[in-house]
């Protein structure tokens, strides 16, 4: 296993769990770069490129998690990686099990959930989302097919879940799992 492999972070999980937060705190406190692919995403639908499809749109969210992944091993720099709930809803089985074998080398795959139960979490995830300009009314009406969706179990590593917790908290307890083998650490 690769230095990259072993100390990368990489955060996934329901919309509104804290995962760019969480990833710009430990990307301070660790000194590793940070990728935010939504941030990433965003510079690409304001340009010329837009997807026609929601077909591809998976695809080109997929290409672009396995290119930045590539990208990264190339350098050898272990980053701290963020990406949005659109990957729990991948319905093409091929482009899922693309992704989850990009992912599968990196030791730190963590999947932030807001609470293990699905109606509290969209409950939750609502309330943070309300007045966020940053998401527009049709995904915050999917919430509950990002929260439901099953994919984030067979991508992840480690769970953590992250109601009742500050940002900072939430952080502190990724750098604790990132120490031991533990594969959750849920409250």
């Amino acid at each position: 296993m690769s230095i990259v492999h072993e100390k990368s972070i990489i955060l996934i999980g329901h919309l509104a769990a804290g995962k760019s937060s969480t990833a710009e705190i430990l990307s301070r406190d660790l000194n590793m770069p940070h990728i935010s692919v939504d941030i990433y995403f965003e510079k690409m639908m304001k340009g010329d490129w837009a997807p026609r499809s929601d077909d591809e749109m998976e695809k080109f969210f997929v290409d672009s998690i396995k290119y930045m992944l590539k990208q990264k091993l190339e350098t050898n720099t272990p980053f701290v990686m963020d990406f949005g709930a659109i990957h729990s809803c991948i319905k093409d089985t091929d482009l899922f099990i693309e992704l989850r074998n990009a992912l599968s080398p990196f030791k730190n795959v963590i999947f932030l959930r807001i609470h293990e139960d699905d109606e509290v979490a969209s409950e939750i995830s609502l309330k943070r989302l309300k007045g966020d300009k940053r998401y527009d009314r049709r995904i915050v009406k999917d919430r509950d097919k990002f929260i439901k969706s099953g994919n984030n179990a067979f991508l992840a590593k480690k769970v953590l879940t992250t109601h009742d917790l500050t940002k900072e908290e939430v952080a502190k307890k990724v750098r604790g799992l990132l120490s031991t083998n533990q594969p959750s650490c849920d409250l």
